[in-house]
């Protein structure tokens, strides 16, 4: 290999790791972010909601028939959560669901 090679390839390690550092800088930032969410819905929640399945759609194109003949798609099951809109216009949502 002649300099110019190894120079590049120099670069280019160089360039990964000053990404690297970049997405941890913000990787603080965004978890923040997840946990004041997390809280505030939990805290101030807006709608109380109920989830109550009634059909549950498979994509059946990207399956063979011997697949989805075993799907349930008549489930019986349930969930609650509660949520909230901010002031983006985003929602924000906790809820646990169980269907058999």
């Amino acid at each position: 290999m002649n300099v110019s090679k190894y120079v590049a390839i120099f670069f280019f390690v160089f360039i990964q790791l000053i990404s690297v550092g970049k997405v941890f800088a913000n990787a603080d930032e965004w978890m923040t972010t997840f946990r004041e969410n997390i809280a505030q819905t939990w805290q101030q929640p807006e709608h109380y909601d109920l989830y109550i399945p009634a059909i549950t759609w498979h994509a059946r194109f990207a399956y063979d028939k011997e697949k989805t003949d075993r799907y349930n798609e008549r489930p019986w099951g349930g969930g609650f959560g509660q949520s909230r809109w901010d002031e983006k216009g985003n929602w924000h949502g906790l809820y646990a669901k169980s269907a058999f």
